[in-house]
């Protein structure tokens, strides 16, 4: 987008960043291919962040004048509106999608679960969203037991209903360091 900004200048530019870039500016600093970040912002006519420390922190690594913030597409009033299904009810869910390292994590959990399961003290565990397939072949056992049960991605407002009928809700993220302004908007979204 910020180059096609470059070739016609009459357009207006908005970048959207739903995820940190980075986490601060020595991060940014040590990127060898920073100047796209640079370029991004550069050419926008506005930066938007998810939350007011996402959008202050990339103001401030930008150099940019004109930041906003458009919160994650939560409505938090929507949320306390939900109500438990009584159809379905796990112990552990997780809502989202298991990509960006995020499977390492998960397949740690269900080995735990599994681990309960021989042991006689099981837990159910629902994944509603998109997954890799190895998921389902690796924990088939879990599947068949009926410990583990994989969903396609719901409505934000049936996954909320599944959630608020289970114990937990599952917050994961990869083997990787991840930045303080992602937390509050994956804790808010998942």
């Amino acid at each position: 987008a910020a180059h096609l900004r470059t070739q016609r200048r009459g357009l207006r530019l908005v970048q959207d960043f739903r995820d940190p870039w980075y986490s601060n500016r020595a991060q940014m600093l040590r990127d060898p291919h920073r100047h796209r970040f640079e370029v991004a912002t550069r050419e926008a006519d506005v930066l938007v962040g998810v939350t007011p420390e996402m959008a202050s922190l990339f103001g401030d690594l930008a150099g940019h004048t004109d930041v906003r913030c458009v919160p994650n597409g939560v409505d938090l009033s929507k949320l306390r509106s939900v109500r438990a299904s009584e159809s379905m009810s796990y112990d552990f869910v997780y809502m989202g999608a298991l990509f960006n390292k995020r499977d390492v994590p998960m397949a740690r959990f269900l080995q735990w679960a599994r681990k309960r399961r021989d042991e006689g003290r099981p837990v159910t565990v629902k994944v509603i969203g998109r997954y890799p397939d190895s998921l389902r072949f690796k924990f088939a056992d879990l599947l068949r037991s009926g410990h583990l049960s994989l969903s396609a991605p719901l409505s934000q407002r049936d996954a909320w209903a599944v959630v608020a009928a289970s114990r937990c809700a599952l917050h994961l993220n990869g083997p990787i360091g991840i930045a303080e302004t992602q937390v509050t908007t994956k804790l808010v979204e998942h």
